[in-house]
């Protein structure tokens, strides 16, 4: 079955429209309204910035695999590089990756995890598993880049 160009590019750029709507946007065009909660319900990561986790390093997010309850510490918070020269950057915009610690006793597979912590509430946040040299844990990172 053969494709043309026109209804490629046309099908192309739909889903590249789609896929820089915010979720709110799509929730609400879906007919999902976000209510508001409790100081401790959902908190969106866009109210969060690097220096609100900064704050935190040390403390414990807990998220779920299954029936599994799991604890992280967050460890680090870095910096992600400005952009190049010549390169926009959002006006405010910010870059950082955060460092979480795990047990071996139950590894997480790359996902979106819903963490809940003490201070910080209910966020959904993707966590993807990376090498580290303490051997003694799993360690997972996850990046916000708000740069562009």
């Amino acid at each position: 079955m053969a494709t043309s160009r026109r209804k490629f590019l046309k099908t192309g750029t739909l889903v590249a429209l789609t896929a820089g709507l915010p979720l709110t946007l799509v929730g609400t065009a879906a007919g999902k309204v976000a209510t508001a909660g409790a100081a401790n319900a959902s908190t969106p990561m866009r109210n969060f910035g690097n220096g609100t986790f900064e704050q935190h390093v040390g403390s414990k997010f807990r998220t779920s695999a299954g029936e599994a309850s799991i604890d992280l510490t967050l460890k680090n918070v870095r910096q992600l590089a400005r952009p190049a020269k010549g390169r926009p950057a959002l006006p405010g915009g910010e870059g950082y990756a955060l460092t979480f610690r795990g047990s071996h006793s139950n590894p997480l597979a790359q996902d979106t995890y819903t963490l809940e912590h003490a201070r910080l509430g209910t966020f959904s946040m993707m966590l993807v598993p990376v090498i580290s040299k303490d051997k003694s844990a799993r360690h997972y990172e996850a990046v916000v880049n708000r740069l562009f």
